[in-house]
């Protein structure tokens, strides 16, 4: 469904005549700041990078949306293998009440 979603979105940012305010209303995104994080991480730029490319003959393809999430897949479960196995970090300063040190 995402794939499908990002599939579609690069192809209307691909077209520079519709405006980026357009796309992110008709796609239900709360601010341009969630859209952007949504286009970083599947279309592997920012909506304004990926125009500008476009503008230089660069398109979004099919392709480019698996391999970005395929990446962000692989580092979503980096971040969850590490997170368990690291030690919490010593806390500094005086003991808390009933804390032995």
């Amino acid at each position: 469904m995402q794939q499908n979603r990002a599939v579609e979105i690069g192809a209307l940012l691909n077209d520079t005549s519709i405006p980026i305010k357009s796309i992110i209303k008709k796609y239900g995104f709360t601010s341009h700041g969630h859209f952007s994080l949504f286009c970083r991480k599947f279309l592997g730029d920012t909506p304004r990078a990926i125009r500008r490319r476009c503008h230089m003959g660069v398109v979004v393809t099919l392709e480019d949306v698996k391999k970005n999430m395929e990446r962000a897949n692989r580092q979503a479960l980096a971040a969850k293998k590490s997170s368990g196995t690291a030690e919490a970090p010593r806390r500094r300063g005086r003991p808390r009440k009933g804390e032995v040190r």
